[in-house]
């Protein structure tokens, strides 16, 4: 009950309704055709639901419906309402729909918006198999003739029996609540060739025979529960056999291109034939799709109007379900506002986001919703027309090259900065913890833009220093740890503390003057198609040791050659060069260094671990008078496979 006047709300069990009340039957009628039918005549509303999940989201619509015309019932904790009442029949245009934002994560909420939640519907998730196994010899994979704990035999009996008894103890059954569960490889390129597994019909790069030997059997045996799969690396490939109707699979978009129109993309045509293979064997098909920019958190990124022109090619291949892989747990600017969006897209693919993005704003900024919205909304028009696909692991500089203009990004915050101090109560902790998580992104800007305008640095003698606002753009963001989602900026080795303590270097010691600033660096060998700016490699700035998007330059060939001008006003007594080494990342130190004059080697150097992640070669040189440049040849491990090199900067010490 959620009306203030007791008297306004009125329960009949005869039917019998008293004059001037307003009436409303719900029913839930399982084998209704639709989702839900809505009858609206003469003050009467019929409300059937298929089920009870349906039912709980159509009640809080209306009750939120209701609320905006009835102060009686307070309602200041809904989002408002995106469907309407009248006459009307409608199915959702997904079956599941899940958006992993961190307000999503909150199965009381998700109700609310009538979407799935990992905590509640789901009883194993992703490559997670490793958190509930015991180890055990039998149920590890045979590759090349030896057992391999990296991955496992999804044809042992004794990985059915542990996963058996994990489903009996812990969810029973089903026939009280059905649970989901995902059986899938760990997350690489391992697969198992037993005797058995190969007669099921694996290869050495083909699980899905063993996985769907696995999931039938336990989709046998638990007919009321769900087990699904990814077909994603080792599982890529449809099966051969028919599946279980209690199955399904999550079909993965991450090699098409995101925020973009689908149709006619040579990428789309290829995943949608994949697809369609997969169609004619499973029952289920749901797409695993994606909504953030896993390298920056933090910075705003506008989905919305991009994934609803998806929507179509989706449904059109045969898509039942989406999984949008966000966030997830970590904060996220304007998450909420993407969550209701989402949700309500997923249920009504052709709704309005202007419409739905503005009532949201004005029910939950009342004060800041136009400068949210038009910023917001401004984002996404800008992300449309520029018509490029946003990216999955993206640097800022990609961000910025996508959709992020800059000048307008520090208009905005300087104006949220004021809006803040301007508001109260619930709008002000809801803004204070945006512009908190936004002063991130003014930090990026900094960093991007340098010695310009919106840069972070200013020039005093040869000395690079941190502005004094920019100093306290840096205190704003060391507050996040007031908000437990605020962790994190990325989602690898992404800790802000980490992020923090980078620029604090940067405020307490300035950066040492770089004699090539006044010649510079340019590439001899063809530069990787991201890296195409090399004076990255002498502007002053250090890279960040933690982050390979911030600062580095990045290069894939065996032997990456530089053309150094050396200065005129004087040679230098030291060079200095950094190289990343992030072994996960595929990023190694280099073997070797060579600095030639045409065919004469000056110096061969071998770069010295100085961190972690660090390696570093110093040395002192002597050029002579007549040389104006020299030739940098920097050498790929040997042993490194498939690597690349990253450098942050060249520098040249008096």
């Amino acid at each position: 009950m959620r009306s203030f006047d007791k008297t306004k709300v009125i329960k009949s069990e005869d039917l019998k309704v008293s004059t001037g009340y307003q009436e409303f039957y719900l029913e839930i009628v399982p084998t209704l055709e639709y989702d839900y039918c809505f009858s609206n005549k003469e003050g009467v509303l019929i409300l059937r639901v298929k089920n009870k999940r349906a039912m709980l989201f159509v009640t809080y619509q209306l009750m939120a419906s209701i609320g905006e015309t009835d102060q009686n019932f307070t309602i200041s904790d809904l989002p408002p309402s995106f469907i309407s009442f009248g006459d009307q029949c409608r199915r959702f245009d997904f079956e599941y729909r899940e958006p992993h934002l961190e307000p999503n994560t909150n199965p009381e909420y998700a109700g609310i918006l009538g979407t799935n939640n990992l905590d509640e519907n789901w009883g194993l998730w992703g490559h997670n198999l490793h958190k509930l196994i015991v180890a055990n010899q039998e149920i590890y994979a045979q590759v090349n003739g030896v057992s391999n704990k990296q991955q496992y035999c999804f044809s042992s009996n004794a990985l059915y029996k542990q996963l058996k008894h994990y489903v009996e103890e812990q969810f029973g059954d089903g026939t009280k609540k059905p649970y989901w569960f995902m059986v899938a490889p760990n997350d690489n390129d391992l697969v198992c060739v037993c005797d058995q597994c190969s007669k099921l019909g694996n290869t050495d790069q083909l699980a899905t025979p063993a996985v769907g030997y696995l999931l039938n059997k336990l989709a046998d045996h638990y007919p009321e529960h769900h087990f699904f799969t990814i077909a994603y690396r080792t599982t890529r490939e449809a099966p051969r056999k028919t599946w279980a109707t209690n199955t399904g699979v999550f079909f993965t978009s991450i090699d098409l291109p995101k925020g973009i129109n689908l149709e006619g993309h040579p990428k789309f045509s290829k995943w949608e034939k994949e697809l369609k293979n997969w169609i004619e064997r499973v029952s289920k098909i749901y797409l695993w799709g994606y909504i953030s920019n896993f390298d920056d958190y933090l910075s705003p990124l506008p989905v919305l109007k991009g994934f609803q022109q998806q929507i179509p090619s989706f449904k059109s291949a045969g898509v039942k379900g989406l999984f949008l892989n966000g966030s997830g747990y970590d904060y996220s600017p304007f998450d909420d506002v993407k969550t209701y969006v989402l949700s309500a897209l997923m249920i009504d693919k052709d709704s309005d986001v202007d419409v739905l993005v503005h009532r949201y704003l004005k029910k939950f900024y009342p004060k800041s919703s136009a400068l949210l919205a038009n910023y917001y909304l401004q984002l996404e028009d800008h992300k449309m027309t520029n018509n490029r696909p946003w990216p999955l692991y993206g640097s800022f500089d990609n961000i910025v090259k996508t959709y992020l203009n800059t000048e307008q990004f520090v208009s905005f915050y300087n104006s949220l900065k004021v809006m803040v101090n301007q508001s109260s109560g619930e709008e002000y902790l809801r803004l204070d913890k945006l512009i908190t998580a936004l002063s991130f992104t003014r930090l990026q800007v900094a960093y991007h833009e340098g010695l310009g305008d919106h840069g972070g640095f200013e020039k005093t003698s040869d000395h690079l220093h941190v502005k004094p606002e920019i100093k306290e753009i840096i205190e704003r963001l060391k507050r996040h740890g007031r908000f437990s989602d605020m962790a994190n900026y990325r989602e690898v080795r992404g800790g802000l503390l980490t992020y923090i303590e980078q620029w604090e270097d940067l405020v307490q010691h300035g950066l040492e003057p770089n004699m090539l600033s006044q010649s510079g660096i340019s590439f001899v060998s063809v530069p990787d198609h991201d890296y195409q700016d090399a004076s990255i490699l002498y502007d002053g700035l250090s890279g960040f040791t933690y982050d390979y998007h911030q600062g580095w330059v990045i290069n894939g060939g065996e032997v990456w050659e530089l053309s150094m001008e050396l200065p005129s006003e004087g040679k230098g007594n030291v060079l200095e060069m950094r190289f990343l080494n992030m072994s996960k990342h595929g990023i190694l130190s280099p073997e070797q260094v060579e600095i030639t004059n045409g065919s004469q080697v000056l110096y061969t150097l071998v770069p010295t671990k100085i961190s972690e992640t660090v390696y570093r070669i110093r040395t002192e040189v002597d050029f002579s008078e007549n040389t104006k440049a020299v030739q940098i040849r920097i050498f790929k491990k040997k042993q490194g496979g498939k690597s690349t090199i990253a450098l942050d900067e060249v520098r040249l010490i008096k």
